[in-house]
């Protein structure tokens, strides 16, 4: 998910015509943060027209979702509103409505409902470190991406007590993991200060989460609240993006799947504009699909002939850099006990803690799931790596229902590898090469020197790991290895912008997230970031 504040400077330099009946001066492909960002900034101007097109169907109360559970029918929460839902959520065979059906993968699951990911996710907000933008080469400066962020938060402010009375909960973990980092040095912060978030290493806090009240205060809630009501703005759900209309670079409209499975035209006005922000894995697609992209992958859609906004070879436009260079954050769960842990199970959905929130919306059930998060900084073999460990109040996998265990989830957020989306038959394959994960010696490298330190943290404090079954030590290196692979869900990097004046010509963007070779086709999604940086 792209940090909501780029989408406002993204747009900020395009002009538009006035209301036409001849078409819409905007067009946002796909409604997850970037696209509701980027639609209710412009709507503030009356005379620009925006229509906004989800392929899923609403989803928080306050978007019209009826989704309720039996102990929230009479508060009219949905299961998106209730942060205690989020692992009941996913990778649950009742919500396949809600899942992104397009994408042939059991282990991706990504929302397909107003508000994509971020109706879904666990509702943590992080701001960037300064120097993201010129490891990056981010084409806006320091206090311009700072001035977006807390524009953003006038809307959508963040907190790191989500229960309604304000207090703490579920601090057994935290306590746990805070004392044995402070052993190793580490320490306390308020994560996303100033000083903070630009001084990461060896620090640790309560994770911000977009939840206020109790409840999920997603782009869902805030940014369509704002904009819902406005002449200006049109939102069609359980509408499908199939393609933009273009000739070499030009769009003049685009054509969408209804829910009755017609295909329908929209035009876009004089002077007017396509977005899109169907996500990093999604959008490469949707440009695909539309004559924007590599020439071979251009070509085998052709040969199979039955994707229509392909067009003839004369329209195309040829951008080598469509759908490459895509990253996922790196991740390996190692699971502990001690005996000063009590487990939170959000699966088994504990009754006292449902019952006290939904009594007043305070408690454990106000918590989506992670704990803690803590950083460090590493330089392997001439590469920094930028680490992030995410607490978790139970055990993993196999191990979720062990007693008195925790789980440290040790991320790589700006990894090395890289994979490309395909084409694959009659659709696409998100991850041509499998090789998202630690398929580099660097990566590998790293993941082995962050485990080995933070595993020797907390067993040096007390705690047992559950990954040495023979109680004769681990071997972390074959441990990595064995455990890498699990998806964390942070795509970016597919469709990655830099700065005009950065001599990148592998960038797939220009410096205003137009994509390059087209006119009026711009980028608001995490496809735009070249690096992986923070939790999104």
């Amino acid at each position: 998910m792209l940090d909501k504040l780029l989408i406002l400077l993204s747009v900020a330099s395009l002009s538009y015509g006035v209301l036409s009946d001849d078409g819409y001066d905007v067009i946002i492909v796909g409604s997850g943060p970037g696209g509701l960002v980027a639609a209710e900034y412009l709507t503030r101007q009356s005379n620009v027209s925006v229509l906004l097109l989800e392929a899923g169907n609403v989803s928080l109360q306050v978007t019209g979702g009826t989704d309720v559970l039996s102990y929230s029918a009479s508060e009219g929460w949905t299961q998106f509103d209730i942060p205690g839902e989020f692992d009941n959520v996913i990778y649950n065979s009742e919500n396949e409505a809600y899942r992104v059906d397009w994408i042939d993968s059991p282990s991706i699951w990504l929302g397909k409902l107003l508000g994509g990911c971020s109706s879904i996710n666990a509702a943590q907000y992080f701001r960037t470190p300064n120097d993201y933008v010129a490891k990056a080469a981010w084409p806006f400066s320091v206090s311009q991406v700072n001035s977006g962020f807390d524009a953003v938060e006038k809307l959508s402010p963040y907190t790191e007590t989500p229960s309604a009375d304000g207090e703490y909960y579920l601090l057994e973990a935290f306590n746990i993991v805070s004392a044995a980092l402070k052993d190793v040095g580490y320490v306390l912060k308020t994560l996303n200060d100033e000083e903070a978030r630009n001084s990461k290493n060896g620090t640790f806090g309560h994770p911000p989460y977009s939840i206020k009240d109790g409840l999920r205060d997603s782009p869902a809630k805030t940014f369509y609240s704002a904009m819902e009501d406005r002449e200006n703005f049109k939102l069609l759900v359980n509408s499908k993006v199939l393609y933009i209309q273009q000739t070499q670079g030009q769009a003049t409209g685009i054509v969408y799947q209804s829910e009755a499975g017609e295909a329908i035209e929209v035009s876009l006005a004089e002077g007017g504009v396509v977005m899109v922000a169907a996500g990093a894995l999604s959008t490469p697609q949707v440009l695909m699909q539309s004559g924007i992209g590599p020439k071979d992958q251009l070509e085998a859609l052709a040969t199979v002939g039955s994707f229509d906004g392909v067009g003839d070879q004369d329209t195309w436009v040829i951008n080598e850099a469509v759908g490459k260079a895509v990253f996922d954050a790196a991740v390996v769960y190692a699971s502990f006990t001690h005996s000063g842990m009590v487990p939170f199970l959000n699966t088994k959905r504990p009754k006292d803690a449902v019952a006290q929130y939904v009594e007043d919306r305070t408690g454990a059930w106000a918590i989506p799931g992670p704990v803690m998060t803590a950083y460090e900084m590493m330089e392997i073999n001439g590469r920094e790596y930028e680490f992030q460990t995410t607490v978790l109040p139970h055990g993993f996998g196999d191990e979720y229902e062990t007693d008195e265990a925790y789980t440290l989830a040790l991320l790589i957020n700006n990894p090395e590898s890289r994979d490309s989306i395909s084409v694959d038959g009659n659709g696409f394959n998100v991850e041509t090469n499998g090789s998202w994960y630690l398929s580099t010696p660097n990566d590998v490298a790293a993941m082995t020197a962050y485990a080995s330190k933070m595993i020797s943290a907390m067993t040096n404090a007390g705690s047992i790991f559950v990954g040495d079954n023979s109680g004769n030590g681990v071997d972390i290196s074959s441990w990595v290895s064995e455990n890498a692979g699990s998806v964390s869900h942070h795509f970016g990097g597919s469709c990655y912008t830099a700065a005009d004046d950065a001599n990148d010509a592998a960038r797939c963007a220009d410096g205003s997230f137009r994509v390059v070779g087209t006119q009026n086709v711009y980028i608001s999604d995490a496809s735009l970031m070249k690096e992986g940086t923070v939790n999104p």
